[in-house]
């Protein structure tokens, strides 16, 4: 096989466990309240989060994602350079998310997402290649990683 077919494999295997870790991580913070209020039972709460977790990027957008694939400019590397980044951003995104889970803290897959892509941009194209955003924010806009410190 090919290396790049190895590297493509390796990364929709990260993505997909990246979304599992995401779903399980933030699945009970949204049924939290309905199964404690005993609204609905916990079988109907989550496939009800299920459902609409699976359809949300299909029928409402990409927003995040595609902010957050703005973090990092790998338009001039090479291709083995840019799966790297992305599957050391989605490794350290995992273990971000497994770490806070075990440990009970309560923390956004999305912003771990973020400081694993920057941490390793960081790492393999440096900091000229970063959308830090800070020059946005002399016009009133916020671009780069300036929207997760925003919204933080």
């Amino acid at each position: 096989m090919e290396d790049v077919n190895i590297a493509l494999i390796l990364v929709i295997a990260a993505v997909a466990l990246y979304d599992f870790t995401n779903g399980f991580h933030d699945a009970a913070d949204m049924v939290a309240a309905a199964i404690a209020s005993r609204a609905m039972r916990p079988g109907v709460a989550i496939g009800i989060v299920s459902v609409f977790t699976l359809i949300a990027p299909f029928t409402i957008g990409l927003a995040v994602a595609d902010t957050v694939g703005t973090f990092v400019d790998i338009s001039q590397v090479s291709s083995r350079i840019g799966e790297a980044v992305v599957i050391a951003a989605l490794l350290a995104a995992i273990s971000y998310n497994l770490f806070t889970w075990l440990l009970g803290y309560p923390s956004s897959s999305s912003n771990s997402l973020a400081g694993g892509l920057v941490g390793a941009g960081l790492y393999a194209v440096g900091k000229e290649h970063i959308n830090w955003g800070v020059g946005a924010l002399f016009d009133f806009e916020l671009q780069g990683v300036m929207k997760v410190f925003s919204l933080a």
